[in-house]
């Protein structure tokens, strides 16, 4: 893997950008765990919970590119999840 990383010209942005959307597809699934939306699942339809997702996907984002972002975050867990992607 060193060998890898120190002699091929790509290696290091296929290594970040994977690095960044394990992040953000984690940190999605975080806040959307810890969010109250997350608990209203079994009521939500399919396509309801699929816009859910993507949202929280989008908000994860949010916070790995602009930190400052997570600052009107409500809820102890919410805000302890935003801290942990930022």
């Amino acid at each position: 893997l060193d060998y890898y990383l120190s002699t091929s010209p790509w290696s290091k942005l296929v290594l970040l950008l994977s690095i960044t959307s394990l992040l953000i597809i984690f940190g999605g699934v975080l806040l959307n765990a810890v969010s109250e939306a997350g608990d209203d699942l079994d009521d939500m339809q399919t396509s309801s919970w699929l816009r859910t997702a993507c949202e929280w996907q989008w908000t994860a984002w949010t916070y790995v590119a602009d930190p400052g972002t997570h600052a009107s975050a409500e809820g102890p867990l919410v805000r302890l999840g935003s801290f942990m992607i930022t």
